[in-house]
């Protein structure tokens, strides 16, 4: 994905449209690494998003148990 980022992404000739010229296929080839790219930038974010609610989530529940344990002690 760097290399994609690094290469293809900033080149102003990595258009769609413009590769539509060179052939359809190329095309499509364009649109689907473009969105790739995205998809991958989403699902980083969205996964350190939950990986940061079930560490909340795990944190909370560990303290109630915590409490709850030392109330039967």
């Amino acid at each position: 994905m760097s290399k994609i980022r690094k290469e293809y992404i900033p080149n102003p000739d990595f258009d769609p449209q413009k590769v539509r010229t060179a052939s359809s296929a190329a095309e499509g080839l364009c649109k689907w690494v473009q969105a790739m790219e995205i998809y991958d930038r989403v699902a980083k974010v969205t996964s350190l998003l939950l990986f940061s609610t079930a560490r909340d989530y795990f944190t909370k529940a560990a303290a109630t148990l915590s409490s709850n344990f030392a109330v039967y002690c």
